[in-house]
């Protein structure tokens, strides 16, 4: 009588703790499979479809969809026509074949790659999710000017040649370090310049200059408010360091937000059961002990 009185009451127990944690294991089992589910979203809350007329953009080099595989094509059409790597010539096949690559217009995280970043550019502010992740942006087919600029930092990187940004008042292109100086380079707005014009001197402060090589880029009106005095940034010095760790930390987050929500429901299920077990084994040895003193 005393065992059965004792197994009521640790049942009555068990019971009462399955219905206080019940509600809280739905809800964050809930949220677990929803944030799980946000992972596998093919959604895209921010569209940019922008494409110039001049633009050079062609949809068979999209399978280029990393680093790697962009730096191979560049070095194996520079091999082909024996051009060395560090020389002005190669650096026109890497500005040619971003501008052929990309068409003008910001890429964004979707849910599938960072729904947190997403949500953030969606309900913040857009640049939250605009990306900056060189080998991201080559999954997309659209790429602004900085995004365009940060591919072919990356790309120079990797072969040694030194690098900064050139901002402008709202534009954002790159100078590059060959042939003892620095050279002018804009895969994103392509304007019309050859190898002897982009040496990054005193004639990039002109006007009628940069309404010359933007010439059906820029409209002349528009240079002086676009365009205004370039200022250089540090040398090999990523632009957006900021960026990049947040949508680190929030890839990370959007990848294993519903593990995290799972172990309390872990945590909160997993007692129940082990209470269980121990109250079987403890209620059949004193049954057993009964048993063996009555007879």
């Amino acid at each position: 009588m005393v065992v059965r009185n004792k197994q009521n009451v640790f049942k009555n127990m068990l019971i009462n703790v399955k219905q206080k944690n019940r509600k809280k294991i739905y809800l964050f089992l809930s949220l677990s499979v929803f944030f799980l589910v946000l992972n596998l979203l093919p959604l895209h809350l921010i569209n940019e479809e922008g494409h110039h007329h001049f633009e050079k953009f062609e949809d068979t080099l999209y399978p280029i969809n990393n680093i790697g595989t962009l730096i191979q094509v560049i070095d194996d059409s520079a091999r082909v026509n024996h051009i060395q790597p560090k020389t002005l010539t190669y650096n026109e096949i890497i500005t040619t074949i971003i501008k052929r690559r990309f068409r003008h217009g910001y890429s964004h995280y979707g849910f599938q790659d960072n729904w947190v970043a997403t949500l953030a550019g969606y309900f913040i502010w857009r640049d939250l999710s605009a990306i900056v992740d060189p080998d991201d942006l080559m999954k997309y087919p659209n790429a602004a000017c900085s995004q365009q600029s940060i591919v072919m930092m990356e790309v120079l990187k990797n072969k040694g040649i030194p690098f900064c940004k050139v901002g402008w008042n709202h534009h954002f292109t790159l100078c590059a370090w060959v042939n003892n100086g620095w050279h002018y380079y804009d895969p994103n707005m392509e304007p019309i310049i050859n190898s002897n014009q982009r040496a990054f001197d005193n004639k990039f402060l002109s006007i009628p200059f940069l309404a010359e090589i933007y010439k059906g880029r820029i409209s002349k009106n528009d240079i002086a408010f676009a365009l205004g005095v370039p200022q250089m940034g540090k040398v090999n010095e990523f632009p957006a360091p900021n960026a990049l760790i947040f949508h680190q930390i929030t890839k990370i987050v959007s990848i294993s937000l519903w593990f995290f929500m799972l172990l309390p429901v872990l945590y909160w299920y997993r007692p129940i059961h082990i209470k269980t077990r121990k109250m079987h084994h403890t209620t059949f040895m004193k049954i057993k002990s009964a048993y063996h003193n009555k007879i």
